[in-house]
């Protein structure tokens, strides 16, 4: 008795679960940034433009397309942790430090840190060890030097491919990550010449981290970044008028978001400074809490471009020190050994008259987005309008991850 009808209905039912899972874990988070996080976490580095079309080259026949789903069920759920810092999954330092990663607006780790986690997570501080690395490389070269993200991923991409192959330790990833760690003088630089415009939210939070983390590292005291108790205040104010009458707005207007020209202020003095002369302001900053701000009062009389830059050029070199590499100080004796295969505790069952069938199904599940009314459609189809052909050998691979392809870009136009 023929049962590949059957056992074509459950592998359905089973890619289903699977998919409907993925969808479920991701939420919000886009599918094909998923997908190429975990591809480049295992693979030669594939630009977004061209993982369809290199996915559908490497991906040969029905096992290998479930196999691909299976992969990526298991790995939903550490990605979406990843984009999520305030998930259950995480310690109190490891969610401070993805949040940094959100706030810094960086993507580029998220295949090494999905393939790091893989590999290192059992071990205590393992894992830490390279996100902690990850944080400080994405200030210096992504937030401060702002420098091309194409090195960057290349980097990544080999550091993650060797972990994930097992052939790297924590110590010898860090020696890789190296590469994109500017090095002192040219994170120096950048910083001395930064300014950020804190009239945009994402800028205003990495202005307060910067701010805070100054001033844990000149009075060894922790304040909430988050807390709405504190401001961040605008020494030459944002709308300086008759009580700065050296203030010329062609010349100095680009010193207002200058780093060194912002320090944090408790909102009841922030109020009562306002837009005063600075040696109003300078009072205020006497009874302030924050060291950082008091240092001001205390060593500039005046305020003008040649202080700004004075502070700036110290707050530079503070900030190597803050923001400095992360030390390899134990290295396990060997590299963590290959991890095996997943077992393949689903194999599917069936003759060639369904192997298309399925290879159709699987790829369709893996390229539509997080709309079911797509994915249903894909599978009916399927059933209803490729059965016959099939059976007889006619609907290729390739056509079958075509129209994937081209249910996906259908999506992305129309919801």
């Amino acid at each position: 008795m023929d049962n590949s009808g059957g056992s074509h209905e459950h592998e359905m039912k089973t890619m289903e679960d699977r998919w409907e899972r993925i969808v479920g874990i991701l939420g919000s988070e886009s599918f094909p940034d998923f997908l190429r996080a975990y591809w480049n976490g295992r693979n030669k580095l594939v630009r977004k433009s061209d993982l369809f079309k290199t996915i559908r080259r490497e991906i040969q026949g029905k096992e290998a397309a479930f196999e691909l789903i299976r992969e990526l069920d298991i790995h939903a759920h550490i990605y979406a942790a990843l984009r999520d810092p305030q998930a259950d999954h995480w310690r109190k330092e490891q969610r401070q430090m993805l949040q940094q990663l959100k706030m810094f607006n960086v993507r580029q780790p998220l295949s090494l840190l999905m393939s790091a986690h893989e590999s290192f997570s059992e071990t205590p501080g393992d894992f830490d060890r390279i996100l902690r690395a990850v944080c400080v490389i994405s200030f210096r070269y992504n937030v401060i030097c702002n420098m091309q993200t194409n090195e960057q991923e290349r980097v990544y991409n080999e550091v993650a491919t060797r972990i994930s192959s097992g052939t790297s330790s924590v110590s010898h990833a860090l020696d890789g990550l190296k590469k994109v760690y500017p090095e002192d003088a040219r994170f120096k630089a950048a910083f001395a010449d930064k300014e950020l415009k804190t009239t945009s939210s994402r800028n205003k939070n990495v202005v307060r981290f910067i701010l805070f983390a100054f001033e844990k590292h000149l009075s060894n005291k922790e304040y909430d970044p988050e807390s709405n108790k504190y401001n961040i205040e605008h020494i030459l104010p944002e709308n300086p008028g008759e009580q700065w009458p050296d203030y010329d707005e062609h010349r100095d207007k680009k010193l207002i978001y200058r780093l060194a020209n912002m320090t944090l202020m408790e909102n009841k003095l922030n109020r009562e400074a306002g837009n005063s002369s600075y040696a109003t302001k300078c009072d205020a900053y006497k009874n302030s809490i924050f060291g950082i701000t008091r240092k001001v009062s205390e060593e500039y009389t005046g305020w003008n471009a040649d202080k700004i830059a004075s502070r700036q050029n110290w707050m530079a070199r503070q900030a190597t020190t803050i923001w400095a590499s992360v030390s390899n100080a134990t290295e396990p004796a060997h590299p963590h050994p290959q991890r095996p295969q997943t077992n393949k505790t689903e194999q599917t069952k069936g003759g060639d008259t369904t192997s298309c069938a399925n290879n159709h199904s699987a790829i369709c599940a893996l390229y539509l987005g997080p709309t079911k009314r797509l994915f249903y459609i894909a599978l009916m189809f399927q059933r209803e309008k490729f059965n016959g052909n099939c059976r007889t050998g006619k609907i290729s691979l390739m056509s079958l991850m075509l129209l994937a392809e081209t249910a996906l870009k259908y999506q992305q136009h129309n919801y």
